[in-house]
């Protein structure tokens, strides 16, 4: 019951931190939630300028909802009917236009950051919250086969995904737990808390297949899709396919680099060569130029 009290404590200091400084606070919009997984729980009861502290099984925190156990289901359904009504405001609104890009820009813009946004703390492990997260996708590649006279089958979803350049959602949320890691060791993100829980692979021999994260035994479903262990995991299968400096990449390069609908290696060095042989082209066009110049101001110094 010690921590109870101490927390009574930290609300008190914490208004009285507020009246020194003229800020005010709104007991009515604060509400007390027990993050565990125990049926029963200790009963606490908390004030705030004197009014009791309501308590509640989840909260809204900067757009994402937490439950008492963590599962982030609510989240999923909230986030999947929100983005159902964004997608057919879309479907209806862009009936004037017929490039297949068009619509792609207005999917990606208004439907599927929805259901990207904070990915990295309710990526879901089990397959129902997945399919219902896929299944805006596949319900917005049905819609484009259609405007783009294109034949849809179900059973062709990952086809379908690369004829329309679109990732499926599953390993756009795994591209971005590597790269957010990436930031966290790169120091990107200043944050020395998640930094400590990163437990780097130092083996005493080099071997082919090198994993950079070590990741501790993990003995429930809930810690093995905790995002350190999976986005470790991630990171450790991506290493074995690519060359990732995990401390200097480029995060652009290795979002690029993990897609397999982003351009190919032989197409970015043919374009860094276009550009290359544009700017050659540009400084001898400059040179000409100035050899001109100074013919054209020979020959009138010898006139005058």
């Amino acid at each position: 019951m010690d921590h109870l009290v101490a927390l009574q404590a930290d609300l008190l200091r914490l208004d009285d931190y507020c009246v020194k400084n003229m800020l005010d606070l709104n007991p009515s919009k604060c509400s007390v939630v027990t993050f565990t997984r125990k049926k029963n729980t200790i009963s606490s009861h908390y004030t705030l300028k004197g009014q009791k502290i309501s308590k509640c099984d989840k909260i809204r925190d900067l757009g994402v909802i937490f439950d008492s156990k963590l599962l982030f289901d609510e989240h999923v359904d909230s986030i999947v009917k929100k983005a159902s009504r964004a997608l057919g405001f879309v479907m209806r609104m862009s009936s004037c236009f017929k490039e297949a890009k068009t619509f792609k820009i207005l999917f990606c813009t208004f439907v599927r950051s929805i259901l990207e946004y904070g990915s990295q703390i309710w990526n879901p492990r089990y397959d129902k919250y997945i399919i219902r997260l896929e299944s805006i996708q596949k319900r917005f590649i049905r819609y484009l086969c259609y405007r783009t006279r294109t034949e849809y089958i179900s059973s062709d979803y990952l086809k379908l995904c690369a004829k329309f350049h679109l990732l499926p959602l599953t390993n756009r949320r795994e591209i971005s737990d590597i790269i957010f890691l990436l930031k966290i060791l790169a120091n990107n993100i200043d944050s020395p808390e998640l930094l400590s829980k990163i437990y780097i692979n130092v083996p005493a021999i080099v071997t082919r297949h090198y994993k950079p994260i070590h990741l501790p035994l993990a003995s429930s479903n809930y810690r093995q899709n905790s995002f350190m262990r999976r986005a470790g995991k991630s990171l450790n299968a991506s290493c074995k396919t690519y060359d990732i400096d995990i401390f200097n990449a480029n995060h652009a390069t290795v979002r690029r680099m993990l897609s397999p609908y982003s351009q190919s290696p032989r197409r970015v060095v043919c374009r860094g060569m276009l550009l290359m042989n544009m700017s050659l082209w540009h400084g001898l066009k400059l040179v000409e130029f100035l050899v001109k110049t100074l013919h054209e101001f020979t020959q009138w110094r010898k006139v005058s």
